[in-house]
């Protein structure tokens, strides 16, 4: 073999053995379990619906009456193709929500040493690879579960030569039904960080003499959305003292801490007896891991006293 010759072999050679170490990498950020698809990042993952099928073929990019999909060419040295998955594509029909497919890839007709990634579309090829292969092999297939990219669709990266690609998809995972839950606090609640004196209504306590400014800290999963607040105070004074509970934000940058308006805010004052509030928004609010939420009581004399609040949210 001329040098120059063997120096290409060489650096395929080194492309193929990097792709196979890092399909071994992907293929340990990826597990799936009964509850959904798990991945590496948590930005990409959120909990999923397995559904099986009965194996369909989306891509078969050979000619003639093996071709399945809009393209009946192989894929070209270097490129990248991409095409629908969901909807009716080739002979399947994927429902438009789906957010990954489960997939049988094969490679046929070779040409050269090189290595097939499949990845969601949108996104730059990463260093993975789902077949390694080489000039004028049989065909050879693997298993592979890709998140589907922008527009619905997922991208097939040929390194070297042209090979044709089939790609059968065999099940679909679907987001997990949304589930909505409220928690409520009272006076007692390991949320609640001020003491005060009980009075004999409803388990009420007032916190402080004069005006004060209580936090309730909001311990939510990420991926939360919080949607409503309520609450309840009793005026024992028959003064008409006003009072305020509003959800705020806090959130944390390189530059500290930052502090949000009133997110949503229940307000009252009305004279002797128990008052309760209810805000909601046409916005909702997201638990990140920058992000953490609060109720704030506001002007309450000793007089007045907090007697419970509730926050309703969405699970991921």
């Amino acid at each position: 073999m001329r040098g120059a010759d063997q120096a290409r072999m060489t650096t395929i050679r080194s492309d193929v053995s990097r792709s196979r170490w890092a399909a071994i990498g992907a293929s340990l950020a990826v597990a799936i379990g009964a509850g959904g698809l798990l991945t590496a990042s948590a930005a990409d993952s959120a909990p999923t619906t397995y559904v099986a099928i009965t194996p369909c073929r989306v891509v078969d990019t050979r000619a003639g009456s093996d071709n399945v999909g809009p393209r009946a060419t192989a894929i070209g040295n270097g490129e990248t193709y991409s095409t629908p998955f969901v909807g009716a594509v080739g002979r399947c029909n994927i429902p438009a929500n789906a957010v990954a497919v489960v997939l049988n890839l094969a490679i046929v007709n070779p040409t050269a040493d090189s290595f097939l990634t499949v990845f969601p579309a949108g996104g730059s090829v990463p260093l993975a690879a789902n077949l390694n292969y080489t000039a004028g092999q049989p065909p050879v297939s693997n298993a592979a579960t890709v998140q589907i990219g922008t527009e619905g669709k997922l991208s097939f990266f040929n390194l070297r030569g042209n090979v044709d690609v089939t790609a059968d998809v065999s099940g679909y995972y679907l987001p997990t039904s949304s589930k909505t839950q409220t928690i409520s606090f009272g006076p007692d609640s390991p949320h609640w960080i001020f003491g005060g004196s009980r009075l004999a209504v409803s388990g009420c306590i007032t916190i402080s003499s004069g005006t004060a400014i209580a936090h309730i800290s909001l311990d939510l999963p990420f991926g939360s959305q919080i949607s409503s607040i309520s609450g309840s105070l009793y005026d024992s004074s028959g003064s008409a003292a006003a009072f305020s509970l509003s959800l705020k934000r806090a959130t944390v940058s390189n530059t500290g801490i930052t502090y949000s308006p009133s997110l949503l805010e229940i307000t009252g004052g009305s004279g002797s007896g128990l008052v309760s509030g209810f805000a909601s928004g046409s916005a909702v609010f997201t638990v990140t891991d920058t992000d953490s939420y609060f109720l704030e009581f506001t002007t309450l004399p000793a007089t007045n006293a907090f007697c419970n609040a509730s926050v309703t949210y969405t699970l991921p």
